[in-house]
């Protein structure tokens, strides 16, 4: 059989929580695997998944047995309510649920800043 190429971007659900000083995103990645996860996070505030994953159905009748293999690639960039952290990212997946926990970027601790005139 042919091998189709299905994007799937609009099928990963995603949840964001508030956790104090952490924010904590989990997404729906059935039938992954970790290795082909990506993860990045861009100016602080946007959060790109992205991968590829191979899904493999089976149908069978009386008489005839039918096989589908489709190749799918996703790509999902995330606006975070809040700016997070470059440092202590953490990620995991299991039972097909990937969870990233971002902490929160410290807000500035001088909210003025005197800039002097040369």
């Amino acid at each position: 059989t042919d091998a189709v190429i299905n994007t799937f971007s609009s099928d990963i659900k995603v949840d964001i929580m508030d956790a104090g000083k952490n924010m904590i995103v989990k997404a729906d990645l059935p039938g992954m695997e970790k290795d082909r996860i990506e993860i990045t996070l861009e100016k602080n505030k946007l959060l790109k998944i992205s991968g590829s994953r191979e899904i493999i159905k089976s149908q069978t009748a009386p008489g005839m047995v039918r096989q589908e293999r489709s190749i799918g690639k996703f790509d999902r960039l995330i606006e975070l309510p809040f700016e997070g952290a470059a440092q202590g990212i953490m990620a995991s997946y299991k039972d097909g649920v990937l969870e990233i926990v971002i902490p929160k970027k410290e807000p500035s601790k001088e909210d003025t800043v005197k800039i002097k005139v040369l």
